[in-house]
């Protein structure tokens, strides 16, 4: 572990009773650091991820972790006391590690040839010989060395192979490997042993590699498959069990009877299963009775299925197409994801009608039918804008100078004149607008900023008819203008937040009570490029979890989020320059950013270029947003808190809650009414709420509400 990085202490705690429990856990490290919390009810038979307060590592040397619980009702006392010894390294840290021993393991036949194996890292930051050892031991003695040198790489682990061995006679071993390096400043980690045996006759079967669901998977049909091995010396005929399991839950259980001949191995395929989004745990196992081996029966791996495979950080997908234009995306370019129908659609702007929707799991694009030109005799251009229900209809301002505003139906392919943009200041709508889709106590609005002044309207969907808002704040030099690359994010809450071109300045509209809050931001001028810039022409946003996120724009790759719950900001991963045109292409006009589910976003560069862009946060599972429920509003739920969360009846009636931290770690089990929640830190956390899948084959019904602890 480095000094000075910044960790979150973290252990998994089990209730291996047959009761709920409820208790106290500490977390001590070194002499400065002490932590508790309480567990307030874990039901019996599952666990929990518990993290405590951040720990900032300091020191150099070994230091060992502690936790411990107190529970008075606790009936087997000597398991509720973990240590672990590691050690903080500082940049001159030296240190060759023994990782694992891979061969000879289990039991082996007399007579077989094998090539010892195991895996050695170099821990130090720079490159190192290492002096690497093996030796075999029977009861009396070695009976087997090899040593080598090797020049391992900064932070490398690298798999030897040693001189082969025969493996005789019949009796017990074990295998000891040992890394020698100058001035190693850990020993602890330079031996690393391991027992296994031979045996002339033996009945042994194993499970030894899981093919399929592992790793990360994509939601949907999926054929689990396995690979297991007759490794003793006679033929035999066994079964063989897989299962998965989501927490504590089983999702899928099969079993099937194999024949394979002494030293041969098979793949098994077995019934599909219908792969739904979560974290799994996944099982291969054989039964064979008088298995003299039996710790190499089981193998477990996990698997995260995902509606929306992606690997992290920025990646170029399939670029927006050439027609029927053969215009590449400018001025006007728009993106927006409806959860409805799983799908983004999008504009191209560049004084085009072309109009598309992205499948996400395909990578692919389907042309639309065109914007319209409707009474303006134009098409999309600077100031084009979109929006959506989230089910069915999106909502689009033309922009291109234009008092422009239509609606498209997602299920019949059609476009829809609505009534024109408020004259207002009597500008037509250009660079600097933006549309948010806001349902206040049931009632339908498509708020607009209409650049590029700070003209602010509202569109009633039921009305059919505009209203005329409290205009935006002026800027700190008293301008009323919102001029290209101005955006506006509603956080699906209460909050329409509005970033101005130019000046950075960010302002924040509570849509409850129409009005303008008196508060002021800034996104930073400064990044990771060390140079200013201002947000300008293809600045865009989109809302994800808790956070506004967006490209800067004005010829630039960044990206940045905005979090209201600690009002910081942070920087992302810069949008790379390069993509498949082979030419440099930054952020600029007809850029936009939208998010599509957990931690997945897609952008368009703008900027005369068609690439298409996705990212991803690394490690958050990539899991595609739900439409809104139709019908009447969830119950209502506190978002900031104090000392008691209390969670009303009606809101979990049928349903299992949980408080998440924002890192998705369950920290209490809910009860309806008052839950104390005084012994927890401040921040962001989330109730989660569960119903019974409604039959079987089915998904659990989940409600996710955010909470502010203060």
């Amino acid at each position: 572990m480095k000094s000075n990085a910044l960790i979150t202490p973290t252990v998994r705690l089990l209730n291996r009773g047959s009761a709920p429990a409820g208790f106290w856990a500490f977390f001590r490290m070194g002499a400065n650091y002490f932590d508790s919390l309480l567990v307030q009810e874990l039901p019996p038979g599952e666990s929990l991820q518990a993290g405590f307060t951040a720990w900032q590592v300091e020191g150099i040397g070994p230091t060992v972790a502690r936790c411990s619980l107190a529970w008075s009702e606790d009936n087997v006392p000597t398991n509720d006391t973990l240590t672990r010894r590691f050690f903080i390294r500082g940049e001159s840290f030296r240190d060759a590690e023994a990782l694992t021993i891979l061969a000879p393991a289990g039991l082996i036949r007399e007579s077989l040839t094998v090539v010892p194996r195991a895996i050695v890292r170099n821990n130090c930051g720079s490159a190192a010989d290492i002096r690497i050892g093996f030796t075999l031991r029977d009861s009396v003695g070695p009976v087997y060395l090899d040593t080598l040198s090797r020049q391992l790489a900064a932070h490398r682990a690298e798999t030897i192979a040693f001189a082969t061995w025969t493996a005789a006679p019949a009796q017990a071993y074990s295998a000891i490997l040992t890394v020698e390096m100058t001035d190693d400043m850990y020993p602890d980690n330079d031996t690393l042993s391991r027992s296994f045996g031979v045996a002339s006759a033996f009945h042994d079967v194993a499970a030894t590699a899981i093919v399929a669901p592992a790793g990360r998977a994509t939601a949907g049909t999926i054929v689990p498959t396995a690979w297991v091995r007759n490794i003793g010396t006679y033929p035999e005929t066994f079964t063989v069990c897989f299962r998965i399991w989501r927490g504590q839950n089983p999702t899928y259980s099969e079993s099937t009877v194999v024949s394979l001949p002494q030293d041969d191995s098979l793949q098994i395929s077995f019934p599909a299963w219908n792969a739904l989004a979560g974290i799994y745990t996944v099982n291969c196992s054989t039964a064979l009775a008088g298995d003299t081996f039996p710790e190499n029966d089981r193998i477990t791996t996990a698997c995260v299925v995902e509606t929306i495979p992606a690997a992290p950080g920025w990646r170029e997908v399939a670029s927006m197409p050439l027609l029927p234009s053969n215009k590449p995306v400018k001025d006007g370019g728009a993106l927006t994801f409806v959860p409805g129908t799983g799908r983004i659609y999008a504009l191209k702007g560049n004084k085009t009608g072309d109009f598309y929707q992205y499948n996400i799991t395909a990578d692919s694009w389907r042309p639309l039918a065109a914007f319209p030109e409707g009474t303006e005799e134009k098409t999309a251009g600077k100031g084009a804008a979109l929006t959506n229900d989230g089910q069915r209809f999106i909502y689009a301002t033309k922009g291109n100078n234009t008092f422009g505003f239509y609606s498209y139906d997602c299920q019949t392919n059609t476009w829809a004149q609505l009534a024109d943009v408020p004259l207002g200041g009597g500008k037509k709508v250009k660079g600097g607008t933006a549309l948010a889709y806001v349902v206040r106590r049931d009632t339908a609005w498509v708020y607009l900023l209409k650049g590029y002044k700070n003209e602010l309207h509202r569109y009633s969907v039921a009305g059919q008819s505009w209203q005329t808002l409290p205009a935006a704040p002026v800027s700190a030099r008293g301008r009323d203008a919102y001029k290209d690359g101005s955006f506006m994010v509603y956080d699906r809450e209460q909050t329409l937040y509005v970033v101005r071109a130019k000046t950075n300045e960010v302002y924040a509209y509570n849509v409850q009570g129409d009005t303008w809050l008196q508060w002021t931001g800034t996104l930073p001028l400064t990044g990771a490029s060390g140079r200013e810039k201002k947000v300008k022409g293809g600045g865009c946003g989109t809302w994800y979890s808790d956070a506004l996120y967006c490209l800067k724009g004005g010829n630039t790759q960044e990206m940045w989020a905005y979090f209201p719950a600690g009002d910081s900001w942070h920087e992302f991963d810069t949008i790379p320059a390069l993509g498949s045109t082979a030419k440099k292409k930054k952020v600029k006009g007809g850029a936009s950013l939208v998010s599509v589910g957990s931690a997945v976003f897609f952008a368009l560069k703008g900027n005369k270029t068609r690439e298409y862009w996705r990212y991803r946060i690394p490690g958050v599972i990539g899991v595609a947003e739900q439409p809104p429920a139709p019908g009447p509003a969830a119950a209502s739920l506190s978002t900031v808190v104090r000392s008691v969360l209390y969670l009303p009846a009606a809101a979990v009636t049928g349903r299992r809650a949980l408080l998440l931290d924002a890192a998705g770690r369950r920290v209490l089990l809910l009860q309806p009414g008052h839950n104390d929640i005084r012994r927890l830190a401040p921040g962001v956390y989330f109730v989660h709420l569960t119903a019974p899948a409604s039959k079987p084959g089915t998904s659990p019904t989940d409600r996710v509400y955010k909470v502010v602890i203060e």
